[in-house]
């Protein structure tokens, strides 16, 4: 309960980078977690009301066979989200269940390596999502084909830019 993280750089973990189970109360600041080693999402948080700030997750199971991971995973309720980055990672950017998440200013950039079904945000839970950003910059076969993708018709308030292919 009521764990304080900050400022740690997590290398090619063979499972999740960061994984916080069934926390209450956590604030999570200035994290990246890299690596195309991982089977596992980058950043996966589970339980209630959080805070997760500052934070990147690039390069999650992009690599050869590995299945396609997501960068962020967050699955809990009441949990904000904020300045986040999510680069080239084998699933979503950024993967959103649980209920009532405040996210802002979070950018998905060419994400989707390993399944053109996935992109940079899925959305699963209600909330608010504002100055979302899901872009790729085309540099190579692997293509962002998605942008914001939305499941189980959450109550969601949305504002951002979509730049992909599919829109």
């Amino acid at each position: 309960r009521e764990a304080q993280i900050d400022n740690i750089h997590i290398q090619n973990a063979r499972q999740q980078g960061l994984f916080i189970d069934n926390h209450s109360d956590v604030k999570v600041t200035r994290v990246v977690a890299n690596g195309n080693a991982g089977l596992q999402a980058g950043i996966e948080i589970t339980g209630g009301n959080g805070q997760i700030t500052d934070s990147k997750v690039f390069y999650r199971g992009n690599g050869g066979s590995n299945s396609a991971q997501h960068g962020f995973k967050i699955n809990t309720s009441r949990m904000t989200v904020g300045d986040c980055q999510a680069q080239d990672n084998g699933g979503y950017g950024f993967y959103f269940e649980g209920a009532d998440h405040s996210v802002a200013n979070c950018m998905a950039d060419s994400n989707g390596a390993q399944d053109s079904g996935m992109g940079g945000f899925f959305i699963g839970a209600s909330g608010s999502y504002s100055g979302l950003v899901a872009t790729d910059r085309a540099q190579s076969a692997i293509v962002q084909n998605r942008g914001v993708v939305f499941s189980g018709a959450p109550q969601v308030y949305l504002t951002g830019r979509v730049d992909v292919d599919s829109g």
